[in-house]
């Protein structure tokens, strides 16, 4: 630590810690190189770019977007804070902001400001915008599951689109927040879908049905998802008596009984969640399902 005028201290270590540690008498091997991290890409080039020549593709990113954000950075607005666009110069020369949305939405609120700094990444295939812009909101910033699988499904995540796939074929869509046949619980079909795509299928497919348009609760899909997995060599619980059970119960009367365990046991989960759903499916049962 270097101690500077008025006090300042330098807290950056500046050590060169490129090289991955070698026996002795071997040539040394830069740490990218003998575990393979990932490839960089491109540089970029930086420019100031005039605000009207941005563009935002709604292929991939929010159409709407928070106003009152919007605002606040409009009218708050400090070039410290700012940074540089990420910005994709394509074939036809038209830029596109991969992210930075709300910083370019903000600009158009201002009449002193005409040009904005821009990282500029040139021939970017489209694809490959929508998957850094999921990158960049994972691992940099945050924004909710179902736009984050909107740009994922651009970006050709095979996941992203078998997830999409499952949700659209039962007659609902990724949506924030629940309504009719708006399903909110991206994130958790998503999960399981990357697990085993069969059974979430089939899974969302009993949800769907007993929710009929309504609601179909994170919950109550995690935990039929687990339970069906631990129990398919006793039973198809998504088939026959099973799945008439189900459909009698219904949706909310399931995530009533979770909430319900939660309480009792003082702790949430989809393992406490399955067990709820089991305790269900039990109820007057001569040859009851066995938690495995």
């Amino acid at each position: 630590m270097n101690i500077g005028v008025n006090g300042t201290r330098d807290i950056l270590d500046r050590t060169d810690r490129s090289l991955a540690p070698i026996p002795r008498n071997v040539e040394g091997a830069p740490k990218r190189t003998k575990h393979r991290w990932a490839d960089p890409g491109q540089v970029g080039e930086f420019r100031w770019v005039p605000k009207t020549d941005l563009h935002i593709d709604g292929l991939y990113q929010r159409e709407e977007v928070s106003r009152a954000r919007v605002l606040g950075m409009a009218r708050e607005w400090n070039w410290m804070l700012c940074g540089a666009l990420c910005v994709s110069e394509r074939g036809d020369g038209s830029l596109w902001v991969v992210y930075g949305g709300h910083r370019t939405r903000a600009v158009f609120y201002r009449d002193d400001i005409t040009h904005v700094p821009c990282l500029i990444f040139k021939h970017v295939e489209v694809k490959n915008e929508a998957g850094a812009f999921v990158d960049e909101a994972t691992k940099i910033n945050s924004i909710s599951v179902p736009a984050r699988l909107k740009a994922a499904i651009v970006s050709e995540d095979p996941v992203a689109v078998a997830t999409n796939t499952i949700i659209e074929s039962n007659g609902y869509k990724a949506t924030q927040s629940s309504g009719p046949f708006g399903f909110s619980a991206v994130g958790t079909l998503w999960r399981i879908v990357k697990k085993e795509h069969d059974m979430a299928k089939r899974v969302f497919g009993t949800c769907a049905d007993m929710a009929g348009g309504g609601t179909i609760h994170g919950e109550v899909l995690g935990g039929l998802f687990l339970l069906a997995t631990r129990v398919k060599d006793q039973a198809d619980i998504l088939t026959g008596k099973w799945l008439d059970r189900l459909t009698e119960v219904g949706m909310d009367t399931l995530s009533e009984e979770i909430r319900r365990k939660k309480v009792l046991v003082g702790r949430g989960g989809e393992t406490i969640a399955a067990q709820a759903i089991m305790a269900v499916l039990n109820k007057r049962r001569r040859n009851p399902l066995e938690w495995v």
